[in-house]
């Protein structure tokens, strides 16, 4: 199986929900994936989407956070869910 691996585009988040929706069995995980496009540190080039032939079989997206500890900051990403369609899961 060829799979390519690039940005996901906004005319796709509808199908990528459902994809999500399918893999995770549930609608919380789509919802969360929404809820951090339309935030402000949401950074585009870290969504990307997996195409098997001419459909999505998997989807992830990395999010700004800020981790505190004491006096110290750090600035990192954090994965989001990584989705991958049951159709695909447990390929290699």
């Amino acid at each position: 199986m060829q799979v390519c691996i690039r940005l996901e585009k906004a005319e796709e988040y509808q199908a990528v929900a459902e994809m999500i929706e399918r893999a995770f069995g549930q609608r919380n995980e789509a919802e969360l994936v929404n809820k951090l496009r339309k935030k402000e540190e949401f950074i585009p080039e870290l969504a990307l989407v997996a195409i098997s032939t001419v459909r999505i079989v998997g989807h992830t997206l990395f999010f700004p956070v800020a981790i505190v500890s004491g006096n110290s900051l750090t600035k990192t990403v954090s994965l989001a869910p990584l989705a991958v369609h049951p159709d695909f899961q447990r390929e290699e």
